[in-house]
């Protein structure tokens, strides 16, 4: 396994003469796949001795590679000018040994910015699962059902389609926020994508049995392909309760009092039966260690390459490379396209580096961090779930509470509250999820 150290030099000179130059030689070269960037100390100036440190990748440290030797350090141009005087006593520095000396994060990108990356295409992507988690929901702007309404219509007549026809639909409707958007629908039952985020197709039309605090009725929600006139019709058959949602299509809640009216119904319509689709889809699911194992991983990184933010538990911080398990943010260090970061679970006993749902990768994180402590709370009066708004599910176990209610959480401070939510229900997800919770009798 290769790992990144750093080979120190002083030199007197003019520290960006210096970087242009041994840039020539790293292009000229090709060296950068073991040569990736070049630090140099704090407050050097021309004239005056100071130190530089090359970063080197190989399997260990102080072993240089052979062809950065030959054609780098010791190459007759350069060696004499900048590489003649190697700090003394030492094989190689690590990071931590160096960046109380070396520039800030902005000087280090702008010394490393003429040397030149070969960034894999594929991570300059747009990524429809890349969720950075601001602005903060307190601060989005709440709209009514209708515009949503209108998308789900649309959506609907198109039935499926790439990514960026479903961005250019919502950007046709003057809606803001299209990763949510799509995360949102998805939670709903309404639509689907493929494994790697860049096709959506609209979900069957289907009723989705939901718990009703009255033994004598039966209550369902309508997710999936909205019909023309279809609602009309179901109408004549079954009681209609239409629920406005904060930045949703509306929830369409239908009521029955006998077993003999949903039959009536689905036979005069194309809408087929779910059943009670939350328990159901909470049962399939796995543990939390092992849906982590079915997440998709992120090939071929080299993490000198890019520039790294560590998630601390509350924000990202700037760090040099995944160096724990933990959840991370990534962006190239030289590209002429804007790319804005794109987050990875790094699980460090495999090392792999793992993509998914960006909630799913934060919740992973933090019961990494906080294997204890993380409460949720339930209400058996009113059959409701909080939990907090920091741990919210990953995208799967969230989709089965809110198809308990066909609707989406409430944001109440720092809680997110779940409605219908049955205690055997709560109690499967969180048991999967190593979440603690106050209110329910018996939890395991």
């Amino acid at each position: 396994m290769k790992q990144l150290w750093f080979k120190g030099f002083s030199y007197k000179g003019h520290p960006q003469k210096l970087l242009e130059q041994i840039s020539k030689q790293v292009q000229q070269h090709n060296l950068s796949q073991w040569v990736p960037s070049l630090r140099i100390e704090r407050g050097a100036t021309p004239r005056k001795l100071f130190y530089f440190f090359l970063a080197i990748e190989s399997s260990e440290l102080g072993q240089v590679p052979p062809e950065v030797q030959m054609n780098l350090l010791g190459e007759p141009s350069c060696k004499n000018i900048f590489f003649k005087s190697p700090v003394p006593g030492s094989k190689g520095f690590r990071y931590d040994e160096i960046k109380t000396m070396t520039g800030t994060d902005y000087d280090i990108h702008e010394y490393t910015s003429s040397l030149v990356y070969q960034l894999d295409p594929p991570l300059l992507d747009d990524d429809p699962f890349s969720m950075p988690d601001y602005p903060p929901s307190s601060t989005l702007t709440k709209a009514s059902s209708q515009p949503y309404e209108h998308l789900l219509y649309w959506l609907s007549t198109l039935g499926n389609g790439h990514w960026q026809s479903f961005q250019k639909i919502c950007e046709s409707l003057l809606l803001s926020e299209p990763k949510r958007i799509l995360r949102r629908l998805k939670l709903l039952g309404h639509l689907e994508t493929s494994a790697d985020g860049k096709q959506w197709s609209i979900s069957p039309s289907a009723l989705v049995k939901v718990f009703s605090s009255t033994e004598d009725h039966q209550e369902f929600v309508w997710c999936g392909q909205r019909v023309p006139n279809l609602l009309e019709r179901l109408k004549q058959h079954v009681e209609v309760k239409e629920i406005e949602q904060v930045n949703a299509p509306r929830c369409i809640r239908f009521r029955t009092t006998s077993a003999d009216q949903l039959p009536v119904a689905l036979l005069q319509s194309s809408i087929v039966d779910a059943g009670e689709a939350s328990y159901r889809l909470a049962t399939i699911l796995s543990d939390l260690s092992t849906w982590q194992q079915t997440l998709k991983e992120l090939p071929g990184i080299i993490p000198s390459r890019y520039h790294w933010q560590c998630f601390d538990g509350t924000k990202f911080i700037e760090c040099l490379s995944p160096d724990q398990t933990g959840l991370y943010q990534f962006s190239p260090r030289e590209t002429k396209v804007r790319c804005l970061p794109r987050a990875v679970f790094y699980d460090q006993t495999q090392q792999r580096y793992l993509t998914g749902d960006w909630y799913g990768l934060r919740y992973l994180a933090l019961q990494h961090h906080h294997s204890s402590g993380i409460i949720a709370n339930y209400e058996p009066a009113t059959a409701r779930l909080a939990i907090p708004w920091s741990h919210r599910f990953p995208e799967l176990y969230e989709r089965a509470l809110v198809l308990a209610s066909g609707q989406l959480p409430t944001r109440q401070d720092q809680w997110l509250i779940y409605a219908q939510i049955q205690s055997t229900l709560a109690r499967l997800l969180l048991n999967k999820l190593q979440l603690s919770c106050e209110g329910l009798s018996n939890y395991v």
